[in-house]
């Protein structure tokens, strides 16, 4: 596929140490390395509300951000889907109405 004809890919992140790894092979350069140099990155330092908010608004394509964020925004009408964990976690949220 020649240059002019690729599309780039509008990747969110937000920063949490949960995506370590992602941070990490962006610093190092290795997307470009393995001919990855179509997505564009942006990490959202607002966290998963920001990022889902731009993923809504069309601003991003794909995101990686975390669970909890997500569902609230899609409970609020948004209109992008989770496909899938990132990263396996033990973490648990548990929610109690007094």
């Amino acid at each position: 596929m020649q240059d002019d004809m690729k599309k780039n890919l509008a990747l969110g992140m937000v920063q949490d140490i949960h995506f370590a790894p992602s941070h990490i092979i962006i610093d190092r350069g290795l997307l470009t390395k393995y001919a990855l140099n179509h997505v564009n990155i942006k990490e959202f330092a607002g966290g998963t509300g920001e990022l889902a908010k731009a993923l809504s608004e069309g601003n991003s394509e794909i995101g990686i951000g975390l669970t909890d964020g997500f569902v609230a925004s899609i409970s609020n009408g948004s209109n992008f889907r989770i496909v899938g964990p990132f990263v396996e976690s033990n973490e648990m949220g548990c929610l109690y109405k007094i």
